[in-house]
Protein backbone atom coordinates (compact mmCIF):
# COMPACT_ATOMS: atom_id res chain seq x y z
CA UNK A 1 0.00 0.00 0.00
CA UNK A 2 0.98 3.02 -1.16
CA UNK A 3 0.58 6.52 1.36
CA UNK A 4 -1.70 8.82 0.11
CA UNK A 5 -1.03 12.27 -0.34
CA UNK A 6 -3.75 13.33 0.90
CA UNK A 7 -4.35 14.32 4.57
CA UNK A 8 -5.96 12.29 6.82
CA UNK A 9 -8.89 14.01 8.22
CA UNK A 10 -7.14 14.13 12.24
CA UNK A 11 -7.80 16.78 14.46
CA UNK A 12 -5.34 18.38 15.66
CA UNK A 13 -3.52 17.54 19.48
CA UNK A 14 -5.05 18.53 22.16
CA UNK A 15 -2.87 18.99 25.65
CA UNK A 16 -4.93 19.21 28.96
CA UNK A 17 -4.92 22.65 30.85
CA UNK A 18 -1.41 23.25 32.83
CA UNK A 19 -1.58 22.69 36.24
CA UNK A 20 -2.63 25.16 38.60
CA UNK A 21 -0.19 26.41 41.66
CA UNK A 22 -3.23 27.11 43.88
CA UNK A 23 -4.16 25.12 45.99
CA UNK A 24 -0.92 23.61 47.09
CA UNK A 25 -1.42 19.83 47.52
CA UNK A 26 -1.23 18.16 51.23
CA UNK A 27 2.62 17.76 51.67
CA UNK A 28 2.95 21.58 51.37
CA UNK A 29 -0.19 22.25 53.80
CA UNK A 30 2.09 19.53 56.29
CA UNK A 31 5.28 21.35 55.88
CA UNK A 32 3.64 24.84 56.22
CA UNK A 33 2.10 23.86 59.60
CA UNK A 34 5.34 21.66 60.79
CA UNK A 35 7.31 25.13 59.83
CA UNK A 36 4.84 27.38 62.20
CA UNK A 37 5.27 24.95 64.80
CA UNK A 38 8.79 24.66 64.40
CA UNK A 39 8.97 28.20 64.37
CA UNK A 40 6.65 29.22 67.21
CA UNK A 41 8.85 26.82 69.59
CA UNK A 42 12.04 28.50 68.42
CA UNK A 43 10.44 31.67 69.89
CA UNK A 44 9.32 30.32 72.92
CA UNK A 45 12.69 28.67 73.37
CA UNK A 46 14.08 31.88 72.77
CA UNK A 47 12.12 34.19 75.23
CA UNK A 48 12.96 31.44 77.89
CA UNK A 49 16.86 32.33 77.57
CA UNK A 50 16.15 35.89 77.54
CA UNK A 51 14.21 35.45 80.52
CA UNK A 52 16.51 33.14 82.30
CA UNK A 53 19.68 35.70 81.30
CA UNK A 54 18.23 38.88 82.72
CA UNK A 55 16.81 36.54 85.99
CA UNK A 56 20.46 35.36 86.52
CA UNK A 57 21.91 38.91 85.83
CA UNK A 58 19.82 40.09 88.85
CA UNK A 59 20.56 37.62 90.63
CA UNK A 60 24.43 37.90 90.28
CA UNK A 61 23.96 42.15 91.48
CA UNK A 62 22.06 41.36 94.47
CA UNK A 63 24.55 38.63 95.55
CA UNK A 64 27.13 41.28 94.57
CA UNK A 65 25.24 44.27 96.49
CA UNK A 66 25.17 41.69 99.74
CA UNK A 67 28.97 41.33 99.05
CA UNK A 68 29.27 45.55 98.93
CA UNK A 69 27.18 45.95 101.62
CA UNK A 70 29.30 43.21 103.95
CA UNK A 71 32.43 44.47 102.98
CA UNK A 72 31.76 48.41 102.92
CA UNK A 73 29.72 48.50 106.09
CA UNK A 74 31.79 51.00 108.00
CA UNK A 75 33.11 53.21 104.87
CA UNK A 76 30.27 54.93 103.91
CA UNK A 77 32.16 56.96 100.50
CA UNK A 78 33.14 53.32 99.59
CA UNK A 79 29.60 51.86 100.29
CA UNK A 80 28.48 54.80 97.99
CA UNK A 81 31.01 54.55 95.48
CA UNK A 82 30.24 50.61 95.15
CA UNK A 83 26.99 50.93 94.96
CA UNK A 84 26.51 53.93 92.39
CA UNK A 85 29.02 51.15 89.88
CA UNK A 86 26.89 48.30 90.42
CA UNK A 87 23.75 50.27 89.72
CA UNK A 88 25.10 51.58 86.65
CA UNK A 89 26.14 48.13 84.88
CA UNK A 90 22.93 46.61 85.68
CA UNK A 91 21.50 50.05 84.36
CA UNK A 92 23.61 49.60 81.07
CA UNK A 93 22.73 45.40 80.70
CA UNK A 94 19.26 46.14 80.86
CA UNK A 95 18.65 49.53 78.90
CA UNK A 96 21.99 49.87 76.84
CA UNK A 97 25.11 51.52 77.20
CA UNK A 98 23.57 54.29 74.82
CA UNK A 99 20.70 55.01 76.77
CA UNK A 100 22.50 55.04 80.25
CA UNK A 101 26.48 55.49 79.93
CA UNK A 102 26.33 58.91 79.24
CA UNK A 103 23.95 59.90 82.41
CA UNK A 104 25.40 62.20 84.73
CA UNK A 105 24.11 64.05 87.98
CA UNK A 106 20.46 65.10 87.91
CA UNK A 107 20.23 63.25 85.00
CA UNK A 108 21.54 59.63 86.37
CA UNK A 109 19.34 60.59 89.69
CA UNK A 110 15.83 60.88 87.32
CA UNK A 111 16.94 58.17 85.65
CA UNK A 112 16.94 55.93 88.67
CA UNK A 113 13.59 57.53 90.08
CA UNK A 114 11.91 56.59 86.65
CA UNK A 115 13.27 53.43 85.89
CA UNK A 116 12.67 52.04 89.86
CA UNK A 117 9.53 50.34 90.58
CA UNK A 118 8.29 51.70 93.19
CA UNK A 119 10.77 54.57 92.67
CA UNK A 120 13.61 55.76 94.29
CA UNK A 121 13.72 58.34 96.75
CA UNK A 122 15.17 61.41 95.50
CA UNK A 123 17.83 61.74 98.26
CA UNK A 124 18.82 58.66 97.66
CA UNK A 125 19.36 58.90 93.95
CA UNK A 126 20.94 62.15 94.60
CA UNK A 127 23.13 60.83 96.68
CA UNK A 128 24.49 58.12 94.40
CA UNK A 129 24.59 60.39 91.87
CA UNK A 130 26.93 62.96 93.02
CA UNK A 131 28.26 61.77 96.66
CA UNK A 132 30.77 59.15 94.71
CA UNK A 133 32.47 62.56 93.52
CA UNK A 134 32.01 64.65 96.48
CA UNK A 135 33.04 65.06 100.04
CA UNK A 136 30.63 62.47 102.18
CA UNK A 137 27.18 63.66 103.44
CA UNK A 138 25.44 61.64 106.29
CA UNK A 139 23.37 58.65 104.55
CA UNK A 140 21.54 56.19 106.01
CA UNK A 141 23.23 53.15 104.27
CA UNK A 142 20.74 50.62 105.31
CA UNK A 143 17.88 52.29 103.44
CA UNK A 144 20.67 53.20 100.54
CA UNK A 145 20.87 49.32 100.64
CA UNK A 146 17.27 48.44 100.63
CA UNK A 147 15.94 50.82 97.80
CA UNK A 148 18.96 49.63 95.51
CA UNK A 149 17.73 46.15 96.28
CA UNK A 150 14.32 47.10 95.46
CA UNK A 151 15.17 49.15 92.18
CA UNK A 152 17.67 46.08 91.46
CA UNK A 153 14.59 43.40 91.80
CA UNK A 154 12.47 46.06 89.50
CA UNK A 155 14.72 45.20 86.67
CA UNK A 156 13.09 41.87 85.94
CA UNK A 157 10.51 43.59 84.08
CA UNK A 158 12.41 46.76 82.63
CA UNK A 159 9.98 49.41 81.17
CA UNK A 160 10.53 51.79 78.56
CA UNK A 161 11.83 55.05 79.78
CA UNK A 162 11.28 58.13 77.72
CA UNK A 163 14.17 60.35 76.83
Amino acid sequence: MTPSTTELPLRPIHFPDPIGWWPPAIGWWLLLILGAIALGMLLVEYHKYRTNRRRLAIQQALKELKLIEQHYHNDKRQLVQAVSSLLRRVAMQQYGRSQTAGLTGAAWAEFLQQAGNPVMSADLAHALSEMPYRPIEDVNSTQLIQQVRTWINAQLKPQLIGS
